[in-house]
């Protein structure tokens, strides 16, 4: 008589689990590598952004400020195209003005406060332009313009030094 062979049963058990462990493993990794590869790519595009902003600012600097506000549109050089308007001269009173707002010429002896102030209210042109002579920046803009814009507006003006904002009534265009 031949002896029968008894084949013994797999345990499955211990299989079932180095297959969990595996799975589980493979899964940490291959988060952790999508991770580190997403945050690669913003690292990347954040110092691509950088350095082309860098690059535009270094090609700006370049550029002397007088040739870029050549460059838009609107913008008027009153220092060569109308320079009799530009006196600098301390007056008395109620003065009148070729343009409005005022870009220059006789004023008032007193500033108006150009530190970052938002006027809710027209202010006084003569002083305003006392402010402009030592190179304030004098944002106006139409008494009728939305409070939404004009707050959008004032954010950019609020507490920075040499600068103000007031409406004008009639202005002719919002800002």
């Amino acid at each position: 008589m031949t002896p029968v062979k008894v084949t013994q049963q797999r345990s499955w058990g211990p299989i079932g689990l180095l297959a969990a462990v595996i799975a589980v493993a493979v899964a940490i990794v291959g988060f952790g590598a999508y991770f580190i590869i997403k945050d690669m790519r913003a690292t990347s595009a954040a110092e691509a952004k950088q350095k082309a902003e860098a690059e535009l600012e270094k090609k700006e600097a370049s550029t002397p400020w007088t040739q870029r506000a050549a460059a838009i549109q609107g913008i008027v050089n009153y220092r060569d195209q109308k320079p009799a308007w530009l006196t600098n001269n301390h007056k008395q009173g109620k003065l009148t003005y070729a343009v409005t707002p005022s870009v220059g010429g006789d004023h008032n002896p007193v500033w108006q406060n150009c530190m970052g102030d938002v006027y809710k209210a027209p202010i006084a042109t003569e002083h305003a332009t006392h402010s402009l002579e030592h190179g304030a920046i004098w944002i106006t803009y139409d008494s009728k313009l939305d409070a939404a814009q004009v707050a959008k507006l004032a954010e950019r003006v609020t507490g920075k030094e040499y600068m103000l904002m007031s409406p004008v009534d009639n202005l002719g265009s919002p800002i």
